[in-house]
């Protein structure tokens, strides 16, 4: 693992002083989180490893630890990063944040307004264990199914899935019975003014008549009468399954010598392929399934994907700084394809 970059927090040092692991938070998508212990040489995968066991996973590898901040950036944690080392290094940017806000008011009047401002400019960071790779997990492992399920429906409600109207609210539907069960045959008053926690902000505001849209909704609930949580989390997510865009991670790129593509394009990259999407109408500009990709590669500043057969290949490049981690989803996605240890069970 090499030498520590940062110096260990006050918490880290105590914990060390009674022989006693760290605490340290993991939330995921849905706000909930468990806590986990951790030491000195505790890295992301062990500690990834400890939340999946914790909640009884069984398929753990669609699963990993992301580095969360307070303004909406995120990454993934290479296996070998030290949980509490990184820890330190958020403990250290807040520090410094802090001291920079104090030098920057001291000649101004602190009042709570200003000692607020402060406060909100400083970025801050969590840890979430969610879904990096879009792999099938079986039925029967409940708790994967639930996080591949609270995965998918925030990623719909965010609107990072293009989808009818019909669609969303069929979803929405489902996301009720899952949460409330059937519907009770008295008054339901379960959308009463939370209708964004079902439907994207998009299809709220382009409908414009809340009292409408919750009776279309509820009586798409009704109908769900007898589903169990279970079944309602495993249809919702048969349903997104069949979206060529689902669990799509999207990455920005500068097609190169090709003029079928504008200046600036997005690649979607998921467990059926590679596709290339317009940022502006969202269409599909061109489908790489990965039956059709032969091989691909990347540089710090290029990824590249060579489709075709062995008598006919066409080679595609694209300009992105994303090229390391679109060359690790592809690898994982196609290993699976090939039979490969994508959804390994190990412990």
């Amino acid at each position: 693992l090499g030498a520590r970059r940062e110096m260990p927090t006050a918490v880290e040092i105590e914990s060390t002083i009674r022989r006693e692991f760290a605490s340290i938070r993991v939330f995921f998508l849905d706000g909930k989180y468990v806590t986990i212990p951790a030491d000195a040489w505790t890295t992301a995968g062990q500690f990834a490893l400890k939340v999946s066991n914790m909640l009884g996973i069984r398929t753990k590898s669609p699963f990993a630890i992301f580095e969360v901040s307070s303004e909406d950036e995120e990454r993934v944690l290479d296996d070998d990063e030290r949980v509490l080392d990184l820890v330190a290094y958020w403990n250290r940017l807040e520090l410094e944040a802090r001291s920079k806000n104090a030098a920057k008011s001291s000649t101004l009047t602190k009042t709570i307004s200003k000692k607020k401002d402060d406060h909100d400019n400083i970025e801050e960071f969590h840890f979430q264990y969610k879904v990096r790779y879009f792999f099938e997990v079986p039925d029967n492992d409940e708790p994967a199914v639930e996080l591949m399920y609270v995965q998918a429906k925030h990623d719909v409600v965010d609107a990072r899935y293009p989808c009818s109207d019909q669609d969303a609210v069929t979803l929405a539907a489902l996301q009720i019975q899952e949460e409330f069960g059937d519907c009770p045959e008295s008054d339901c008053q379960y959308l009463a003014g939370n209708l964004g926690k079902y439907l994207s902000e998009k299809i709220i505001s382009d409908r414009n008549d809340d009292s409408a849209l919750e009776a279309q909704l509820l009586k798409l609930y009704a109908k769900l009468q007898g589903y169990s949580q279970q079944e309602a989390r495993l249809s919702y997510l048969d349903y997104v399954k069949s979206w060529k865009i689902y669990g799509s991670a999207y990455f920005f790129a500068e097609p190169k010598q090709n003029r079928d593509f504008p200046n600036q394009v997005v690649l979607a990259i998921n467990a059926k392929g590679i596709l290339v999407v317009d940022p502006d109408t969202k269409s599909y500009l061109q489908e790489y399934p990965y039956s059709q990709v032969v091989t691909w590669g990347h540089s710090p500043n290029s990824f590249v994907v060579v489709t075709g057969n062995a008598v006919k290949q066409t080679k595609v490049y694209f300009k992105t700084e994303f090229g390391k981690e679109m060359n690790t989803m592809v690898r994982a996605y196609v290993e699976v394809l090939a039979g490969g240890a994508g959804g390994s069970t190990a412990t």
